[in-house]
This record gives C-alpha cells, structure tokens and sequence, in this order.
C-alpha cells in the first residue's frame, strides 16, 4: 500500500534526513534562515519525490540500494551545478545506486523525481532499459524545453493524484507498481526522444575547457569555504552541546567566539546559544 510523507525542516541536517531511502548530507551557503520540504509518495516497489529548500546547499547523496532515480528542476537559480556541470531547468538527472554525487545550488531549489526499484527497469523494453543504462553513466543529460517540460507535467500530474487519493481506500500494491512502472516508462521514453544520451552527457576534452572548469571549482571553494566550517561549527554545537563556544570557534579557525557568533548570526539567522536552546528543547 502507498504511503504518503511530507516533512517541513528548519535545519538542513534534518532536511538531509527527511528523504526516505537516500543517503544524503547538506551544508547551507547561503546566509539566512532555512526552510525545506520533502514530499515522498511511498510504495514497495520505489517512490515518487519531490525536495525543495530556500537558501543555497551543497548536498551529496545517492539513492536507495538497487534503485534507479531521474529527477528535473521545477525551478532553479543560474549557477547551480550537478555533476560538474551546470544544473538548469532542461537537466535529466539520472542516479545509480552505485555512485555518490554532489550538488551545489544557488539559492531556491526545487526538484521532482522518482526512485524505482531494480525490478521495474528490468521490467522495461529491452531498448528502454539500454537507453537508461547508459544515461546512468552520463549522469546529467541535456533535455530540450519541450521534453523537459512534459516531464515535469507527468510528474506532477501523478503527484496531484497521489495526494487527492492519499486519503481513500488503497487500490492495493499491484495498482501501486503498474502506476509507478507505467511512469518511469513514460519518463524514459519523453528523456529517450528529448536528448542525445551519447552527447548530451560527455564532459569536456579541451585543455582550456578543463582549465576554466578548475577555476570555476577554486572560485567556488574560496566563495564558500567559510560556510562549510560554519555548517560543521553547527552541528558540533548539536552534537555536543557542553562544548564550550570559545574552544570550538578556535578549533575552527574564527579568531574568538565573538567573531564566531556574528558569523552564525549573519550565515543562519541564529546564534550560536540559540542553536543549543533549539537543541536541548528537542532533545
């Protein structure tokens, strides 16, 4: 029977744990309060998904064991990167169960998608299933807006089923599996006929292309490196609330613990001793 979740977090180690079956970290880059939102249609045979977060994250995850994942940004801010290349609203992402990924947004973000079990792509047409076995090895694939857009719409579409139907008698499992075997296959066949999964994919060979890429990483790094220390400094204070602000601010390299709350201050909205009352209430 298919299970509907919907989980809203203030915290992005919570929004890290709030998709069901992915094994995934977050680190905020932006400055000011999070929010994010999951929502999973569950069923045994994979699900349905849908994440969306309000402030920049580098996350780095991969799906279920066994599973095949494809999703597509309903909305996505310039600049943002998946698999090394930039991430916009005509990108197919497609996860192995094998692999880890990483993926930095630039500002608001939010993404659909769908996560099968093993069964349901060998349960494919053979060309299918050949089509989505290499697609797995270029990761990131350049739709054109048509395709893009009706892949979106299919998934939406069902998604507003589900939650209409969330609150009815369950149709039973097998329903569930036809239902979701029926839109991978439909997913597939509109990502098989909107892009070139040979070339849409293929990373750059020219020296000079290779080299701005690196700068690109660098700059990104330097842009970013406080904020990653400040994510950490975050979750020690959560992870070991006795910690005396003083030491962990010098263990992190912030010239004192003033100079360490304005930074949380600005970087979450937060300070630090209001992120250990948070702590402590929820524990």
């Amino acid at each position: 029977m298919a299970t509907l979740l919907i989980r809203e977090s203030r915290d992005v180690d919570d929004q890290a744990r709030s998709l069901d079956g992915f094994r995934q970290t977050c680190e905020q880059l932006d400055r000011g309060r999070f929010h994010g939102r999951v929502w999973q249609w569950m069923t045994d045979d994979g699900f349905m998904l849908r994440e969306a977060a309000n402030r920049g994250l580098r996350q780095h995850f991969s799906p279920p064991p066994d599973h095949v994942a494809l999703a597509v940004p309903l909305s996505v801010q310039p600049d943002a990167v998946f698999a090394g290349r930039p991430l916009a609203r005509e990108s197919l992402m497609v996860l192995s169960p094998h692999e880890e990924y990483d993926l930095v947004s630039a500002g608001e973000l939010d993404v659909v998608g769908l996560s099968v079990h093993r069964r349901l792509v060998d349960a494919l047409a053979p060309a299918k299933a050949e089509w989505l076995r290499r697609a797995q090895a270029e990761r990131h694939l350049a739709l054109s807006p048509d395709a893009a857009a009706a892949i979106r719409l299919t998934l939406m579409t069902l998604a507003a089923q589900a939650e209409q139907q969330a609150a009815l008698p369950a149709a039973g499992a097998a329903d569930d599996a036809d239902r979701l075997g029926a839109l991978l296959t439909q997913t597939v066949l509109l990502a098989m006929a909107g892009c070139d999964v040979d070339a849409a994919g293929s990373m750059p060979r020219r020296a000079e292309t290779r080299a701005r890429m690196v700068r690109r990483a660098i700059d990104f790094m330097q842009a970013h490196l406080r904020a990653l220390r400040l994510n950490e400094a975050r979750r020690l204070l959560k992870t070991r609330p006795g910690r005396p602000i003083t030491e962990l601010a010098n263990a992190l390299g912030f010239a004192g613990a003033s100079h360490f709350t304005q930074h949380c201050k600005r970087m979450f909205d937060e300070l630090p001793s209001q992120t250990l009352r948070a702590c402590g209430a929820a524990c």
